[in-house]
């Protein structure tokens, strides 16, 4: 019981913490709301509720604009599935960012690097 309740807490640390990763989402648009402005948005963090599907992945950019996405229900378990895929050469931060432009939610290109 203790090592459950270990492991659902280090999940919940390191899926609520906040990201280093440089990689960011250079806008084709600026994003300006209430005349402050933004060119690009990097991921600030990312949170996953299991138990309700819900997904939440907070971006920041210039002058600390924060812009948060939900997902919920399958929409959510198939973006946490995308996260945490291995992959090689692309950061979770990089999938994360390219799933909201092949959403639509964003549009630009990715640019940066993990390192």
């Amino acid at each position: 019981m203790r090592k459950a309740a270990l492991v659902i807490g280090l999940f919940i640390l390191q899926a609520t913490s906040p990201s280093f990763a440089v990689e960011q989402v250079d806008l084709t648009t600026p994003y300006d709301p209430d005349s402050r402005s933004t060119s690009y948005f990097k991921v600030k963090h990312i949170r996953y509720d299991a138990a309700n599907k819900r997904f939440l992945i907070v971006l920041i950019g210039a002058n600390n604009i924060e812009l948060p996405f939900g997902y919920s229900g399958d929409g959510a378990v198939a973006f946490h599935n995308l996260l945490n895929r291995p992959h090689a050469a692309r950061s979770r931060d990089w999938r994360a960012l390219n799933k909201l432009i092949a959403d639509g939610k964003l549009s630009g290109s990715i640019s940066g690097s993990p390192d």
